[in-house]
C-alpha cells in the first residue's frame, strides 16, 4: 500500500481517476505503435545497410582507381626496363674484355629480375582488379535493391503513420494534460511501474488483480472500492482500481 497524507485522501479519487485515464491513453498509444509493426525498425536496418553498402562501394571504387593507376605505372616501368635490357644485350656483342662482359651480364640479370618482379606485381594487381570490378557490380546491384526496398518500406511506414498521426497527437495532448494534474510523486510511481510491467493501473476483476490475477482479500477489496487509498497489488506492484463495470463479478 502506498500511504498518503490526510490532505490527499479527499483528492485520492481524482488521482486514481487521472491515473486510470493515463493508463487508458498509454494503452491506446501502445496499440498505435504496435500497428506500425516492425516497419520503423526495418527502415532503420535498411538505412544502416544502405550506408554500409555505400561505404564499401566507395572504398572498392577508390581501390580500383588506385590499382588501375598502379598497373599503368608498372607497364611504363616494364617498358623502360625492357628497353634497357635490349640495349645491354646489344652491347654484349661490343665488349672486348671479360670484365666488361661480366658487368653487362650482371646488369642484364638484375634487369630481368626487375622485369619479373613487375610482371608478378602486374598479375597480382590485375587479379585484384578483376575481383574489385566483380565486387563493385555486386555492391551496385545490392545498393539498387536496398534503395528500392527502403523506398517501399518508407512509403508503407508513412502511409501507416499518416493514418494514426492525428489520433496520436490528440492522445499525446490529452496525456500531457492529465499528467499535468498529477504530482510528480504519483506520476513517477506510475511511470516506473509502466516501464517494468507495461500496464501500471489495472482494475480488480473477479476479486483478483487484473494484471497478475492474485486473489484479493475482502478487506482489501473493500478499501479499493472506497477509492480513497493508493493501493498496489501485493503480487505484481500494479496500482489497483475498482471498476464499476465489474461490480457483479467483484460482489462480496
Amino acid at each position: 500500500m502506498f500511504f498518503v497524507s490526510f490532505q490527499e485522501i479527499t483528492n485520492m479519487k481524482n488521482i486514481l481517476n487521472n491515473l486510470a485515464q493515463l493508463q487508458e491513453i498509454d494503452t491506446q498509444l501502445a496499440t498505435i505503435e504496435a500497428q506500425k509493426g516492425n516497419l520503423p525498425q526495418q527502415v532503420k536496418v535498411l538505412e544502416q545497410a544502405g550506408v554500409e553498402v555505400e561505404e564499401r562501394l566507395e572504398a572498392a571504387t577508390v581501390k580500383l582507381g588506385s590499382d588501375e593507376k598502379e598497373l599503368k605505372s608498372l607497364a611504363s616501368n616494364s617498358e623502360e626496363y625492357k628497353a634497357k635490357l635490349a640495349k645491354y644485350q646489344d652491347q654484349l656483342y661490343l665488349v672486348t674484355t671479360n670484365r666488361e662482359y661480366d658487368a653487362l651480364t650482371n646488369e642484364i640479370d638484375t634487369i630481368k629480375t626487375k622485369i619479373q618482379e613487375i610482371r608478378d606485381q602486374h598479375t597480382s594487381i590485375s587479379d585484384e582488379v578483376v575481383l574489385l570490378k566483380a565486387e563493385i557490380t555486386t555492391l551496385t546491384e545490392k545498393q539498387s535493391e536496398l534503395t528500392g526496398t527502403l523506398t517501399k518500406s518508407r512509403k508503407e511506414l508513412t502511409s501507416k503513420t499518416d493514418l494514426t498521426n492525428t489520433l496520436q497527437r490528440e492522445l499525446e495532448g490529452r496525456r500531457e494534460e492529465i499528467a499535468g494534474r498529477l504530482s510528480k510523486r504519483y506520476l513517477r510511481k506510475y511511470e516506473r511501474i509502466l516501464e517494468v510491467r507495461s500496464l501500471a493501473v489495472v482494475p480488480v476483476k473477479r476479486r483478483a488483480c487484473g494484471g497478475c490475477h492474485k486473489q484479493i482479500s475482502d478487506q482489501l477489496l473493500y478499501e479499493i472500492k472506497q477509492g480513497n487509498q493508493f493501493i498496489e497489488c501485493e503480487g505484481c506492484g500494479r496500482i489497483l482500481v475498482y471498476s464499476k463495470n465489474d461490480d457483479e463479478s467483484n460482489s462480496l
